[in-house]
This record gives structure tokens, C-alpha cells and sequence, in this order.
């Protein structure tokens, strides 16, 4: 099973989010040959319980994903944290909709939720919880959160864009030592807002999964590769001019 990390379903936080758009995604990512992706949309995006409503109504639910153009569509949000960085959690659609609820008062950046508490919370749902970009920005999550709470994560993030702006080698230099010391996988994720960029790094399983407990004991047996697009950087600085136009149009 091929599967991407770190996907968006919609262009921009503060755009609206339509099922068309979330189609074509899922269109393009069966063309690039994955079998799916998880939704990891940010927690705060503009319009979060009607766009989670829109989906509910719109498409086929089984175990633990969508079915959207025969791709499993794994439900998922990308959270900050207070102190800096971003974490992706997986799971049930309900218990991803309670956690978000949660997350209500923790919305604006400097009331962002503590890391330890949104691992608490994300512990008793059996989530699979990922260090999305631990090293992105001037607060990463690497850097800014304790060695304890780092320890819990399932996994790191192998960011497409990340690879991008600075080279795989640099990204690689500074993440598997991390990884390593930590005793954590990581899976790689592109980050993708617009669907061409969807792909350029997946993991590519021994066997199918359908849920995020399933996804997680997987990860943590390493019954996974990793593969990185030759073509990404072409494809990330594309659908980064395309999103950049769109959004530039959009807001016209």
C-alpha cells in the first residue's frame, strides 16, 4: 500500500472547502499510483466543521477512511502546539471530531494547546501521532518541546517541501540522527495544498491497512519503504507557482 503522510484538502486555510477540489486530489493521487493519502488538514483552517460535515455527507466511510476515486482517504488534522511545531494526528473520524472539539479554545496562536495534553488526549483514542516538519520554521517542534513528550510521538515527518528549499541531503543530515536518538520512524509526507505535488514522497507498505492503530504497528515494525519522486522538485516548485497564481486570482 502506497501511502502519503501529509496531504491538504484544501488550497489555503482561509479558502473555502469544496469536494470538488478534495476529488481532484484524490484523482491525482491514484495517477500518481497511490493506493492513499491521509486528509491531514490544519485544525484551524477556515470553516473546519462544515468542510468535516461537507465530507461526512459526500463520501463513503469504511473502517477508518473515505473512499474517493478508490483511494482510501484516512481522516486526519495537522494541530500546533504551544512552544512551536505541528503535529499530525490520525484516527477515527469521531475521534478526531471530539479532539477537535477540545481544540476549540486553542485556536489563535499564543493559546495554542500544550503538547503533552494533545498526546494525552490523542493517547486514549489510539491515534497515530506524527511530528509533522520537526525542524521547519523558527520554532520547530524538535526544538522547542521536551525529549519525554518528543518520545511519544509514533513518528517523524519527511516533508517534500522541506526536501524542496533545502535538499534532501541537509534535510536528511538534520532528521535521522533526531530520529535515531529518539528511537522513532520516520514516513514522509508532501505536504501537498495543490493536487500535483501530491505523491512526490510516499510510504510504500508490505500490506494494506484501514485504520490508524493498524498504520501505527506497522511503522513501528518498519514494514514500510520509503520513496522519494526524482521529479519532486519540479513538482513542488510547479504546484507552488500554480497555488501562489491561484491564490493571487482568488483573492482578487
Amino acid at each position: 500500500m502506497k501511502l502519503d503522510f501529509h496531504v491538504h484538502g484544501k488550497l489555503s486555510k482561509k479558502f473555502d472547502f469544496t469536494t470538488d477540489y478534495l476529488t481532484e486530489v484524490a484523482m491525482f493521487a491514484k495517477e500518481t499510483g497511490l493506493d492513499g493519502f491521509l486528509l491531514s488538514e490544519h485544525f484551524n483552517t477556515s470553516g473546519y466543521y462544515a468542510m468535516e460535515t461537507e465530507i461526512r455527507e459526500t463520501f463513503e466511510y469504511v473502517n477508518e477512511y473515505y473512499l474517493i476515486k478508490d483511494m482510501r482517504v484516512f481522516t486526519a488534522m495537522e494541530i500546533d502546539v504551544d512552544k512551536g511545531g505541528h503535529v499530525i494526528v490520525c484516527g477515527h473520524r469521531d475521534h478526531l471530531f471530539e479532539l477537535r472539539k477540545k481544540l476549540d479554545p486553542y485556536t489563535e496562536k499564543g493559546d495554542f494547546v500544550k503538547f503533552s495534553q494533545l498526546l494525552d488526549w490523542s493517547d486514549k483514542f489510539e491515534s497515530l501521532v506524527i511530528g509533522a516538519h520537526p525542524f521547519r520554521g523558527e520554532h520547530p517542534l524538535a526544538k522547542n518541546q521536551s525529549r519525554e513528550d518528543l518520545n511519544r510521538l509514533d513518528a517523524l515527518d519527511l516533508n517534500a517541501t522541506d526536501i524542496y528549499s533545502q535538499g534532501l541531503d541537509n534535510v536528511i543530515n538534520e532528521l535521522q540522527p533526531f530520529a535515531e536518538d529518539l528511537d522513532i520512524p520516520i514516513v514522509t509526507g508532501s505536504d501537498s495544498h495543490y493536487p500535483l505535488q501530491v505523491g512526490t514522497v510516499y510510504c510504500d507498505f508490505n500490506e494494506y491497512h484501514n485504520n490508524a492503530k493498524s498504520l501505527r504497528n506497522a511503522i513501528k515494525s518498519k514494514e514500510y519503504t520509503a520513496h522519494i519522486s526524482p521529479l519532486l522538485d519540479r513538482k513542488v516548485e510547479a504546484a507552488r507557482t500554480t497555488k501562489a497564481h491561484l491564490k493571487a486570482k482568488l483573492l482578487v
